[in-house]
Protein backbone atom coordinates (compact mmCIF):
# COMPACT_ATOMS: atom_id res chain seq x y z
CA UNK A 1 0.00 0.00 0.00
CA UNK A 2 3.23 2.27 0.96
CA UNK A 3 4.38 1.46 -2.48
CA UNK A 4 1.21 2.26 -4.66
CA UNK A 5 0.45 5.52 -2.08
CA UNK A 6 4.12 6.28 -3.56
CA UNK A 7 3.79 5.83 -7.06
CA UNK A 8 1.04 7.65 -7.07
CA UNK A 9 2.70 10.45 -6.02
CA UNK A 10 5.45 10.35 -7.81
CA UNK A 11 3.31 10.24 -11.33
CA UNK A 12 0.98 13.46 -10.11
CA UNK A 13 4.03 15.28 -8.78
CA UNK A 14 5.68 15.02 -12.30
CA UNK A 15 2.27 15.34 -14.45
CA UNK A 16 1.93 18.53 -12.18
CA UNK A 17 5.53 19.91 -12.75
CA UNK A 18 4.84 19.06 -16.32
CA UNK A 19 1.94 21.04 -16.46
CA UNK A 20 3.21 23.92 -14.39
CA UNK A 21 6.61 24.18 -17.09
CA UNK A 22 4.00 24.03 -20.08
CA UNK A 23 2.05 26.59 -18.20
CA UNK A 24 5.25 28.84 -17.98
CA UNK A 25 6.28 28.00 -22.15
CA UNK A 26 2.46 29.13 -22.68
CA UNK A 27 2.46 32.17 -20.85
CA UNK A 28 5.64 33.46 -22.33
CA UNK A 29 4.37 32.39 -26.16
CA UNK A 30 1.76 34.86 -25.58
CA UNK A 31 3.33 37.38 -23.90
CA UNK A 32 5.35 37.81 -27.43
CA UNK A 33 2.74 37.19 -29.16
CA UNK A 34 1.04 40.31 -27.58
CA UNK A 35 4.73 41.94 -28.03
CA UNK A 36 4.35 41.65 -31.63
CA UNK A 37 1.32 41.87 -32.36
CA UNK A 38 1.78 45.62 -30.40
CA UNK A 39 4.78 46.14 -33.02
CA UNK A 40 2.62 45.53 -36.03
CA UNK A 41 -0.26 47.51 -34.77
CA UNK A 42 2.34 50.75 -34.05
CA UNK A 43 3.42 50.11 -37.66
CA UNK A 44 -0.33 50.04 -38.94
CA UNK A 45 -0.71 53.40 -37.08
CA UNK A 46 2.07 54.71 -38.63
CA UNK A 47 1.25 53.67 -42.21
CA UNK A 48 -2.17 54.92 -41.50
CA UNK A 49 -0.50 58.46 -40.81
CA UNK A 50 1.54 58.42 -44.22
CA UNK A 51 -1.61 57.71 -45.96
CA UNK A 52 -3.56 60.08 -44.80
CA UNK A 53 -1.14 62.56 -45.79
CA UNK A 54 -0.63 61.53 -49.05
CA UNK A 55 -4.15 61.01 -49.46
CA UNK A 56 -4.88 64.69 -48.03
CA UNK A 57 -1.99 66.05 -50.67
CA UNK A 58 -3.89 63.91 -53.36
CA UNK A 59 -7.19 65.35 -53.10
CA UNK A 60 -5.82 68.98 -53.37
CA UNK A 61 -3.69 68.15 -56.41
CA UNK A 62 -5.83 65.95 -58.32
CA UNK A 63 -8.58 68.36 -59.36
CA UNK A 64 -5.73 71.04 -60.11
CA UNK A 65 -3.95 68.03 -62.68
CA UNK A 66 -7.20 67.09 -63.65
CA UNK A 67 -7.75 70.95 -64.87
CA UNK A 68 -4.25 71.02 -66.62
CA UNK A 69 -5.01 68.68 -68.64
CA UNK A 70 -8.14 69.53 -70.04
CA UNK A 71 -6.51 72.80 -70.42
CA UNK A 72 -3.66 71.01 -72.24
CA UNK A 73 -6.47 69.25 -74.64
CA UNK A 74 -7.99 71.79 -75.46
CA UNK A 75 -6.12 74.59 -75.78
CA UNK A 76 -5.07 74.75 -79.73
CA UNK A 77 -3.18 78.55 -79.79
CA UNK A 78 0.07 77.29 -78.05
CA UNK A 79 3.00 76.19 -80.48
CA UNK A 80 4.58 72.42 -80.44
CA UNK A 81 7.09 73.15 -78.21
CA UNK A 82 4.59 74.75 -75.53
CA UNK A 83 3.03 72.07 -75.76
CA UNK A 84 6.10 69.32 -74.77
CA UNK A 85 7.14 71.49 -72.18
CA UNK A 86 3.55 71.00 -70.68
CA UNK A 87 3.22 67.58 -71.26
CA UNK A 88 6.85 67.25 -69.78
CA UNK A 89 5.63 68.76 -66.67
CA UNK A 90 2.21 67.28 -65.94
CA UNK A 91 4.03 63.51 -66.56
CA UNK A 92 6.37 64.81 -63.86
CA UNK A 93 4.21 65.49 -61.51
CA UNK A 94 2.34 62.57 -62.52
CA UNK A 95 4.57 59.83 -61.86
CA UNK A 96 5.61 61.58 -58.30
CA UNK A 97 2.30 60.98 -57.28
CA UNK A 98 2.06 57.61 -58.94
CA UNK A 99 5.91 56.52 -56.71
CA UNK A 100 4.66 58.33 -53.46
CA UNK A 101 1.41 55.85 -53.33
CA UNK A 102 3.56 52.42 -54.62
CA UNK A 103 6.07 53.44 -51.93
CA UNK A 104 3.53 53.97 -49.26
CA UNK A 105 1.57 50.47 -50.11
CA UNK A 106 4.80 48.42 -50.32
CA UNK A 107 5.45 49.34 -47.09
CA UNK A 108 2.70 48.85 -46.01
CA UNK A 109 2.28 45.03 -47.35
CA UNK A 110 4.05 42.15 -45.62
CA UNK A 111 6.57 40.63 -48.21
CA UNK A 112 5.25 37.06 -46.56
CA UNK A 113 2.85 35.74 -44.00
CA UNK A 114 5.30 34.08 -41.89
CA UNK A 115 6.69 36.05 -39.75
CA UNK A 116 8.99 33.58 -37.62
CA UNK A 117 11.07 31.00 -39.34
CA UNK A 118 12.40 28.14 -37.31
CA UNK A 119 15.76 27.59 -39.87
CA UNK A 120 14.06 23.95 -41.05
CA UNK A 121 13.46 24.27 -45.21
CA UNK A 122 10.77 21.72 -44.86
CA UNK A 123 8.54 23.01 -42.11
CA UNK A 124 8.68 26.37 -43.00
CA UNK A 125 7.75 25.86 -46.28
CA UNK A 126 5.29 23.73 -44.67
CA UNK A 127 3.88 26.36 -41.56
CA UNK A 128 4.40 29.27 -45.12
CA UNK A 129 1.65 27.49 -46.42
CA UNK A 130 -0.75 26.89 -43.41
CA UNK A 131 -0.44 30.52 -42.80
CA UNK A 132 -1.74 30.79 -47.12
CA UNK A 133 -4.96 28.78 -46.31
CA UNK A 134 -5.63 30.60 -42.97
CA UNK A 135 -5.39 33.70 -44.55
CA UNK A 136 -7.84 32.86 -47.33
CA UNK A 137 -10.30 32.04 -44.37
CA UNK A 138 -9.94 35.55 -42.56
CA UNK A 139 -7.80 33.07 -39.62
CA UNK A 140 -4.52 34.89 -38.02
CA UNK A 141 -1.84 32.24 -37.99
CA UNK A 142 1.19 32.85 -36.14
CA UNK A 143 4.19 31.30 -35.24
CA UNK A 144 6.48 31.36 -32.17
CA UNK A 145 9.99 29.41 -31.81
CA UNK A 146 11.36 30.38 -28.63
CA UNK A 147 14.39 27.32 -29.14
CA UNK A 148 17.14 26.14 -31.74
CA UNK A 149 15.18 23.26 -33.89
CA UNK A 150 18.72 23.06 -36.12
CA UNK A 151 19.41 19.85 -34.05
CA UNK A 152 15.94 18.10 -34.67
CA UNK A 153 16.89 15.97 -36.92
CA UNK A 154 20.18 14.85 -34.97
CA UNK A 155 17.72 14.12 -32.53
CA UNK A 156 15.92 11.28 -34.00
CA UNK A 157 12.81 12.92 -34.74
CA UNK A 158 12.09 12.45 -38.43
CA UNK A 159 11.00 15.90 -40.01
CA UNK A 160 9.05 13.76 -42.18
CA UNK A 161 6.61 12.93 -39.29
CA UNK A 162 7.12 16.28 -37.46
CA UNK A 163 5.25 17.59 -40.80
CA UNK A 164 2.38 15.01 -40.85
CA UNK A 165 1.77 15.43 -37.54
CA UNK A 166 2.11 19.38 -37.60
CA UNK A 167 -0.14 19.77 -40.66
CA UNK A 168 -2.94 17.23 -38.87
CA UNK A 169 -2.97 19.15 -35.75
CA UNK A 170 -2.70 23.13 -37.37
CA UNK A 171 -5.61 21.55 -39.62
CA UNK A 172 -7.55 20.71 -37.05
CA UNK A 173 -7.25 23.84 -34.99
CA UNK A 174 -7.91 26.05 -38.01
CA UNK A 175 -10.77 24.19 -38.81
CA UNK A 176 -12.17 23.92 -34.93
CA UNK A 177 -11.56 28.22 -34.90
CA UNK A 178 -13.52 28.64 -38.37
CA UNK A 179 -16.72 26.68 -36.82
CA UNK A 180 -16.29 28.80 -33.66
CA UNK A 181 -16.46 32.33 -35.77
CA UNK A 182 -13.40 32.74 -34.35
CA UNK A 183 -9.81 33.86 -35.73
CA UNK A 184 -6.31 33.42 -33.91
CA UNK A 185 -4.01 30.19 -34.22
CA UNK A 186 -0.51 30.26 -32.70
CA UNK A 187 1.84 27.59 -33.14
CA UNK A 188 4.60 27.86 -30.86
CA UNK A 189 8.53 25.68 -30.71
CA UNK A 190 9.68 25.64 -27.50
CA UNK A 191 11.96 23.45 -25.04
CA UNK A 192 10.28 21.21 -21.77
CA UNK A 193 13.39 19.77 -19.44
CA UNK A 194 15.12 19.43 -22.77
CA UNK A 195 12.85 17.73 -24.66
CA UNK A 196 11.09 19.61 -27.73
CA UNK A 197 7.83 20.58 -27.17
CA UNK A 198 5.58 21.68 -30.18
CA UNK A 199 2.19 23.77 -28.36
CA UNK A 200 -1.07 25.17 -31.02
CA UNK A 201 -3.27 27.14 -29.76
CA UNK A 202 -6.96 28.29 -31.14
CA UNK A 203 -9.54 30.04 -30.63
CA UNK A 204 -12.27 27.33 -31.81
CA UNK A 205 -14.64 24.80 -30.15
CA UNK A 206 -13.12 22.26 -27.88
CA UNK A 207 -12.86 18.88 -28.33
CA UNK A 208 -15.87 16.99 -27.93
CA UNK A 209 -15.86 13.93 -25.05
CA UNK A 210 -16.75 11.27 -27.81
CA UNK A 211 -13.51 12.26 -29.37
CA UNK A 212 -10.96 12.78 -26.16
CA UNK A 213 -12.45 9.00 -24.89
CA UNK A 214 -11.65 7.56 -28.54
CA UNK A 215 -8.34 10.01 -29.52
CA UNK A 216 -6.01 6.86 -30.56
CA UNK A 217 -8.23 3.98 -30.43
CA UNK A 218 -10.52 4.73 -33.55
CA UNK A 219 -10.69 6.81 -36.48
CA UNK A 220 -12.91 9.39 -34.94
CA UNK A 221 -13.45 13.06 -36.03
CA UNK A 222 -13.50 16.41 -34.72
CA UNK A 223 -15.38 18.27 -37.48
CA UNK A 224 -18.21 16.86 -39.67
CA UNK A 225 -16.49 16.29 -43.27
CA UNK A 226 -13.30 14.72 -41.46
CA UNK A 227 -12.42 11.24 -41.56
CA UNK A 228 -10.56 10.87 -38.48
CA UNK A 229 -7.63 9.83 -40.27
CA UNK A 230 -4.94 12.91 -39.05
CA UNK A 231 -5.69 12.04 -35.33
CA UNK A 232 -4.83 8.53 -35.68
CA UNK A 233 -2.02 9.17 -37.51
CA UNK A 234 -0.58 11.75 -34.91
CA UNK A 235 -1.33 8.89 -32.64
CA UNK A 236 0.64 6.36 -34.17
CA UNK A 237 3.12 8.64 -34.46
CA UNK A 238 3.34 10.09 -30.43
CA UNK A 239 3.47 6.22 -30.36
CA UNK A 240 6.42 5.75 -32.66
CA UNK A 241 8.48 8.75 -30.66
CA UNK A 242 6.86 7.96 -27.08
CA UNK A 243 6.12 11.14 -26.97
CA UNK A 244 3.27 12.61 -24.47
CA UNK A 245 0.05 14.44 -25.94
CA UNK A 246 -1.26 17.26 -23.51
CA UNK A 247 -4.31 19.18 -24.21
CA UNK A 248 -5.22 22.47 -22.26
CA UNK A 249 -8.48 24.12 -21.88
CA UNK A 250 -8.76 27.95 -21.02
CA UNK A 251 -11.11 30.14 -19.24
CA UNK A 252 -12.78 32.82 -21.78
CA UNK A 253 -11.28 35.31 -19.52
CA UNK A 254 -7.98 33.68 -19.86
CA UNK A 255 -6.83 34.26 -23.06
CA UNK A 256 -8.02 35.22 -26.74
CA UNK A 257 -7.43 30.89 -27.62
CA UNK A 258 -9.92 28.46 -25.67
CA UNK A 259 -7.37 25.67 -26.03
CA UNK A 260 -4.20 23.87 -26.74
CA UNK A 261 -2.59 20.79 -28.46
CA UNK A 262 0.66 20.03 -27.16
CA UNK A 263 3.45 17.53 -28.40
CA UNK A 264 6.40 17.03 -25.76
CA UNK A 265 8.88 14.57 -27.75
CA UNK A 266 9.74 13.25 -23.84
CA UNK A 267 9.83 9.66 -24.03
CA UNK A 268 6.98 9.50 -21.64
CA UNK A 269 4.03 8.83 -23.52
CA UNK A 270 1.57 10.23 -21.68
CA UNK A 271 -2.12 11.24 -22.46
CA UNK A 272 -3.09 14.53 -20.42
CA UNK A 273 -6.13 16.82 -20.46
CA UNK A 274 -5.97 19.99 -18.11
CA UNK A 275 -10.15 20.31 -18.69
CA UNK A 276 -12.44 23.34 -17.75
CA UNK A 277 -15.48 21.65 -17.98
CA UNK A 278 -18.35 20.02 -15.88
CA UNK A 279 -18.21 17.65 -13.14
CA UNK A 280 -20.23 15.43 -15.24
CA UNK A 281 -18.10 15.45 -18.44
CA UNK A 282 -14.99 15.02 -16.24
CA UNK A 283 -16.04 11.54 -14.96
CA UNK A 284 -17.35 10.50 -18.38
CA UNK A 285 -13.35 11.61 -19.40
CA UNK A 286 -11.90 9.45 -16.25
CA UNK A 287 -13.62 6.13 -17.67
CA UNK A 288 -10.36 6.23 -20.05
CA UNK A 289 -7.78 4.44 -17.81
CA UNK A 290 -4.88 6.14 -19.84
CA UNK A 291 -6.19 9.45 -19.87
CA UNK A 292 -4.58 11.69 -16.98
CA UNK A 293 -6.62 14.23 -16.02
CA UNK A 294 -5.61 17.26 -14.31
CA UNK A 295 -7.85 19.35 -12.27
Amino acid sequence: LFGLALLYYWKRNITKTYIDCLRENNITDLNQQIYNLNQRMAELEADNVRMAKIIHRDNKLIPAMEYAVTRYLSESGETTADKKRQGRSLLAELKEMSADRKNIITQSQSPELLLVKTDIEEIDRLLAFQCQQAADNHIQLQVMCSCNLKPLPQSGIEISDLKTVMADLIENAMIATKANHASSVLVSFSMLKNSYAITIFDSGNPFATEVLLNLGKKQITTHEDGSGIGLMNSFQLLDKYNASFIITEFEDSHTQYTKSVSIIFNGEHRYILKPKRSEEEIRMLQERKDLLIWI
